[in-house]
């Protein structure tokens, strides 16, 4: 399920947000951040020990539709040190958070392995706006 940062909503709505030309990173984060979608503003500032990998986006791009999304997340050559069942996207430039991503847990990779994140919902793209 991917959700938007209430902050990044109204940003979106305003006009004062490009999902095609703001510079993103996704941080795969473990079960120990509770995320407030309403309140929440910035990360991974405050949360750096949930961090356990982290990856820039590519090719971010919206369709006719509305629908938005980027190249499919590959951690290559990643080690899990705890179980990971969400994901969240922020701006690298202001660590603005943009989006929530949860996903059935992968459990702790002791050695290094490609973790791959593939999104669709309802359409051809990640998130609608």
């Amino acid at each position: 399920m991917i959700q938007i940062f209430s902050t990044a909503r109204q940003l979106f709505a305003r006009r004062e947000l490009d999902w095609r030309a703001a510079s993103c990173a996704v941080y795969l984060v473990d079960d120990t951040y509770a995320p407030d979608l309403e309140v929440a503003t910035y990360y991974p500032i405050g949360y750096t020990d949930t961090v356990l990998a982290q990856l820039t986006l590519t090719n971010q791009s919206v369709s006719d539709q509305g629908w938005c999304a980027a190249d499919p997340m590959v951690f290559a050559s990643t080690k899990l040190a705890r179980p990971c069942g969400q994901a969240i996207v922020a701006k690298l430039d202001d660590n603005l958070a943009l989006l929530h991503m949860e996903f059935p847990p992968i459990s702790p990779q002791p050695d290094a392995d490609n973790i791959s994140l593939l999104f669709s919902q309802r359409g051809p793209g990640w998130f609608r706006l």
